[in-house]
């Protein structure tokens, strides 16, 4: 499975409609908030979403609504965007991390690419986020220290590691100085 049909799945999961026995109201088309730091909701990204809902089903438009909000480059308008989409109201919102600083109440994020969700204060801890934001994170300082005690146990006879990394964001360098703390294994 691959990436993409994964994120689309949490995002359709949050907004499917539930069964009950009791006679249903007509369905309710449900409405995707999605908040993007970019001019144009026509992206190779945005086109690969579309084709993921596609391929479950949903067409946009017909069975399901998307609503884009762009910032146009300017991250001081998250927050007016995200109330917006939280207004409107949405099912379910799908944004960048930068996006989600922003209060979305009780509407549940999606947010592809976590890069250190704990150090930015997004969720409590990998194990138990809390919260309503949910996504992937393969960036994480509890993750690399699982990664080196695995390659230890893996190849005990291995005394040093070293990753080269190009500490061009601050999140970057701040990882990689909690990576080599958390080495070494004995």
């Amino acid at each position: 499975m691959d990436r993409r049909s994964v994120i689309v799945g949490l995002a359709l999961s949050l907004i499917a409609p539930q069964r009950s026995s009791a006679q249903q109201a007509p369905a309710k088309i449900p409405r995707v908030g999605i908040l993007d730091p970019g001019d144009t909701e026509k992206t190779r990204i945005w086109d690969a979403f579309r084709g993921g809902l596609r391929d479950l089903g949903y067409v946009a438009g017909r069975n399901i609504i998307l609503e884009f909000r762009l910032a146009n480059g300017d991250y001081s308008l998250f927050p007016q965007l995200m109330a917006e989409l939280v207004n409107l109201p949405v099912e379910v919102i799908v944004a960048g991390t930068r996006a989600v600083d922003s209060a979305s109440g009780p509407v549940p994020v999606v947010v592809p690419t976590l890069f250190d969700p704990v150090g930015q204060g997004l969720a409590s801890s990998l194990s138990r986020p809390g919260g309503n934001i949910t996504g992937f994170t393969l960036m994480s300082a509890e993750l690399d220290a699982k990664r080196l005690g695995l390659l230890k146990s893996a190849f005990p006879q291995i005394s040093a590691v070293t990753a080269r990394s190009m500490c061009r964001a601050s999140w970057l360098c701040v990882r990689c100085g909690q990576t080599s703390l958390a080495g070494p294994t004995r």
